[in-house]
């Protein structure tokens, strides 16, 4: 596996980028102190085993043994720590955590047996599609191996919603895509499994996951990634310019306040889980700036009434009817949709999948 490593100087511009961003696209009540946790842990984290830091990923990746979040204040770190090493504190503590980690060897297990049988699946049906080596770069605990290519089982989660998209959109019609809220970057790694013709990817995300997903998706040797830096000073960002002469894709990592300064429009616009996540009012800030640039269509996910029935973070998250009124005072409408591989496989709710085009 390649090694991820550091770029203090990536860090350090996007998060100082990030407090003086006046576009108000980083300040949703849930994603802040989301962020700020990221972000106090994230400078002395060994990133060659990022996928399993549960603390630094929880909220955006899965992997590692699920553990308290520590507090963000450092007198508040060491009064906890302090706690954890009384002796009757210590022994209850430390039975929890074995208990934990047993039944998360028994998760993993479990889920990476789904992961054989439904790559397994999708193999059959896309037998061109491209193993991509890397998906399980950062340490990833959750892997199997096929054709001497070690990957992550979580990836295949992503590569199962690609599959349902590309069983419907011919690949051909899919050059170029963009995504808010990519997280690690494993959906661009299953859409460039399947799909031969992209030219492009734009990934936008909150600056601390951003930089985590760049390192991780540099790590890949599959395309070639343009980096906040690169773009920085360049007031319009044209993904066109950035073709590959040697035909690779293009993936350009953007935090939300670039988001104006694209120019021209992509094929597709993809967002899981996040829009719901949002204030109203943001959604629409994200969709005045992104719409017009579609040319081609939407694919979004979303959770279902369980899932937010039992989330805790949000006072409330918007549904998926919500969404599509607002994607549809955009101009595009609503198709027939019927997944597949996410709803078999990771009892996804396929009445929570959502196409639409132009």
């Amino acid at each position: 596996m390649a090694a991820i490593e550091h770029d203090e100087q990536l860090l350090s511009a996007l998060i100082a980028d990030r407090k003086r961003d006046v576009s108000g696209l980083c300040g949703n009540t849930h994603w802040l102190p989301y962020a700020q946790r990221i972000e106090s842990e994230i400078r002395g984290a060994n990133l060659a085993n990022f996928r399993t830091n549960y603390r630094l990923i929880k909220g955006f990746a899965i992997g590692g043994v699920p553990m308290p979040t520590e507090p963000r204040r450092h007198w508040k770190r060491a009064i906890w720590r302090r706690l954890e090493i009384l002796p009757v504190v210590e022994q209850v503590i430390g039975e929890h955590r074995r208990l934990t980690a047993a039944l998360y060897r028994e998760t993993v297990k479990w889920r990476v047996e789904l992961a054989e049988l439904c790559f397994d699946a999708i193999q059959s049906e896309f037998p061109s599609m491209r193993i991509i080596n890397g998906t399980a770069n950062g340490g990833a605990d959750d892997t199997f191996t096929r054709d001497g290519i070690t990957m992550s089982a979580q990836w295949i989660n992503y590569l199962a919603r690609a599959a349902d998209f590309y069983r419907q959109v011919p690949t051909s019609s899919v050059r170029s895509l963009i995504e808010i809220g990519p997280g690690v970057g494993l959906n661009t790694l299953a859409h460039l499994a399947l799909n031969p013709h992209l030219t492009a990817i734009i990934n936008c995300d909150l600056p601390a996951v951003l930089y985590l997903s760049t390192q991780f998706l540099r790590s890949v040797d599959h395309a070639t990634v343009i980096d906040y830096l690169a773009c920085v000073d360049r007031d319009k960002l044209d993904w066109r310019d950035g073709a590959d002469s040697d035909g690779r894709c293009t993936i350009f990592q953007i935090p939300p306040w670039k988001l104006s300064s694209l120019s021209g429009s992509v094929d597709y616009f993809f967002n899981s889980f996040s829009f719901q996540e949002m204030e109203p009012a943001l959604v629409d800030c994200y969709l005045d700036i992104v719409a017009p640039r579609i040319a081609g269509g939407v694919y979004v996910h979303a959770y279902d009434s369980t899932e937010m029935a039992s989330a805790k973070v949000m006072k409330s998250l918007n549904t998926l009817s919500f969404v599509t009124q607002r994607l549809s005072s955009h101009g595009l409408r609503k198709l027939p949709f019927l997944a597949h591989y996410w709803p078999r496989y990771w009892r996804g709710d396929p009445a929570m999948c959502l196409l639409m085009q132009r």
